[in-house]
């Protein structure tokens, strides 16, 4: 019989998978059929921020890497770098969740804003590299903007709705269990 906290953090990671899955299929609409004056935040990548500093237990290292890649081929984006860029950053953030968790949210939110201002910044100087043509960096840096500015509403409706909320103790190594 299964274990009633390897149940509970299976059902979390799925959790977040589909999320993100309806994420990607979202922005998979034709909603518009011009070409964007602006662009909005990156809300799959605010999520799974939250989560990594949240509840890093939730999204092992694999899904987010799965996720980001099947987002990057699906929305026609150079193949592996946002995901790159994400396992970068959540690993540096859940390496790092135990001293935000009992940090003030205003440094947890600098931290954040940080990490999504450094892919924005490596997505440019990668792009740059391979000389690839990059996206205009004012709409870049209005997305970057946007994800900083979105991570506020979010943590606030995960802590409601999905019950990911901050704990100053290490509840996530409760959850964890071995294969």
């Amino acid at each position: 019989m299964i274990d009633r906290r390897a149940a509970t953090l299976l059902l979390k990671r799925m959790l977040y998978i589909g999320i993100g899955l309806i994420i990607i299929f979202y922005q998979l609409l034709p909603l518009k059929t011009t070409p964007p004056t602006w662009v909005g935040p990156d809300l799959l990548m605010a999520i799974t921020i939250v989560y990594a500093i949240r509840r890093p237990a939730y999204i092992p290292i694999g899904s987010v890497a799965l996720l980001f890649l099947f987002s990057d081929f699906i929305l026609h984006r150079p193949p592996g770098m946002m995901s790159l860029f994400m396992v970068i950053g959540c690993e540096w953030l859940k390496r790092r969740s135990q001293h935000l968790r009992v940090a003030t949210f205003g440094v947890e939110w600098l931290t954040i804003a940080l990490v999504i201002i450094m892919q924005a910044m490596g997505s440019h100087f990668l792009l740059t590299l391979t000389m690839a043509p990059p996206p205009p960096v004012g709409l870049s840096a209005m997305q970057a903007m946007g994800t900083i500015l979105l991570y506020p509403v979010l943590t606030g409706l995960a802590h409601h709705l999905l019950g990911i909320h901050k704990s100053p103790t290490d509840d996530d190594s409760i959850l964890k269990f071995r294969s």
